[in-house]
């Protein structure tokens, strides 16, 4: 046992889905994996290991923030023998021309977090996702019809920084994801292709919003796009 995740490497899938809400977690598990089986639940963070597809997969929660998500990714990375991460998130679109409903696909991801400063002694490092796992998921997107987008996301410390968002989004950064910047960065650390799938919940310049239900079929239709690409 680590100090985030209980269980030991066969409890893992090769092929992990990772998000940041344990709720979203528990829905993936029950909705959409087969015969799924909770190997953690340390505060509550749950993970689960089932079928898609007759294709084990596991979907893991991380928590909010760089930190958390630096902290499970490297441990399921580090000690469950993982070799693919995808994270799946809503987001919040900072570039007008993303509506709600878009899918957008992390390229990169910046951050406003010292953690990759302090680990590379004042240097910064360029999180970025796997091109051939990106570009699998941008051609079959596009092949199902689906508005799709490519290119940076923020992510950010604390929700206090968002003053600064506008900056990036001047540079083009299209949308906010706490977590992608550590995800990308742990993923390079183990040799990992890994990423981010993101559905446009609203957008911040715009002020374009999705309803809960629209929110709900809208995660439903990309939860279902991850793990079908997963199980590949």
């Amino acid at each position: 046992m680590g100090l985030c995740l209980t269980g030991s490497p066969g409890d893992v899938a090769d092929m992990v889905l990772l998000t940041e809400d344990d709720c979203n977690v528990q829905h993936i598990a029950t909705r959409f994996l087969q015969d799924a089986v909770c190997y953690n639940e340390i505060r509550n963070m749950h993970g689960y290991t089932g079928k898609f597809h007759n294709k084990e997969i596991t979907v893991q929660g991380t928590g909010v923030g760089p930190v958390s998500a630096a902290m499970y990714a490297a441990e399921i990375a580090g000690e469950f023998g993982t070799k693919c991460f995808v994270k799946l998130e809503g987001c919040t679109a900072i570039d007008p021309r993303l509506k709600p409903g878009d899918w957008l696909l992390a390229q990169t991801a910046h951050t406003t977090s010292r953690i990759n400063r302090l680990r590379f002694g004042g240097r910064t490092f360029p999180a970025a996702a796997d091109f051939e796992l990106l570009n699998k998921a941008w051609e079959r997107a596009r092949k199902q019809g689906q508005r799709v987008w490519v290119g940076p996301v923020l992510s950010l410390e604390s929700r206090d920084e968002l003053p600064v968002v506008s900056r990036f989004a001047d540079r083009g950064t299209l949308g906010l994801d706490m977590e992608m910047n550590q995800v990308y960065t742990v993923a390079a650390r183990f040799g990992l292709p890994a990423l981010g799938l993101l559905c446009v919940f609203e957008n911040a310049v715009t002020e374009e919003t999705l309803n809960a239900l629209q929110r709900e079929e809208a995660y439903n239709a990309i939860a279902r796009f991850a793990l079908e690409l997963l199980a590949e």
